[in-house]
């Protein structure tokens, strides 16, 4: 059977992926060689996975278009996220200190356990950024000034949980991301409590 034009884009885009993810990884052993920075050794050892899993959904995205069991696109999907997934989270761990007292496969270990709660605090972060864009499109209906100070605090909130989803293995970023969000709360509540009183 024929392919169609996309199909065929679509094998080009992800072949062109599967080259480029390589070369990265090259590039980066090669600056390892050199430098002898573990950070690099991780973006080789990260990218060689990210372009595996590609690579691997290249071969599945072929054998459809030859055999037509499109079941094996979804496997292909599968191939490719979860070694997207791993491939960042080995990069992400060359980015903070290594404890040489623990191998790699038990720091994966230990960021695939964090990752569910970055992913909650994240969504978390995109619920309060959508009550702000209504409270924002409330103050341009009414014109209402105390909206201004649930808008600040929302903005506050959206800003605190994203610090929070980022600052696996950075206290500071946790503190800060912290105190974002009791101010939050403080001008929101204070918000509230004040529009309450007018009422009466």
């Amino acid at each position: 059977m024929v392919a169609r034009p996309n199909e065929y884009l679509y094998i080009i885009l992800l072949l062109i992926q599967v080259i480029i993810t390589l070369l990265i990884g090259i590039w980066a052993f090669r600056g390892y060689k050199l430098s002898h920075d573990k950070r690099l050794l991780n973006i080789y050892l990260g990218f060689t996975v990210i372009g595996g899993g590609i690579f691997v959904q290249l071969l599945l995205t072929l054998y459809t278009l030859v055999f037509r069991p499109q079941f094996f696109l979804i496997f292909g999907d599968y191939a490719s996220a979860i070694a997207q997934f791993l491939g960042y989270l080995i990069i992400v761990i060359g980015y903070y200190k290594i404890n040489e007292d623990q191998n790699m496969t038990f720091q994966i270990a230990g960021l695939t356990l964090i990752f569910p709660l970055l992913i909650i605090h994240l969504a978390s972060s995109i619920l309060v950024m959508f009550i702000l864009y209504k409270v924002i499109l409330s103050y341009t209906i009414y014109r209402e000034k105390k909206m201004i100070y649930s808008a600040v605090a929302f903005a506050l909130l959206a800003f605190s949980y994203i610090g929070i989803s980022i600052s696996v293995g950075r206290p500071d970023y946790k503190v800060v991301s912290n105190i974002f969000r009791l101010i939050g709360f403080l001008i929101l509540s204070l918000s509230i409590y004040v529009k309450t009183d007018g009422e009466r």
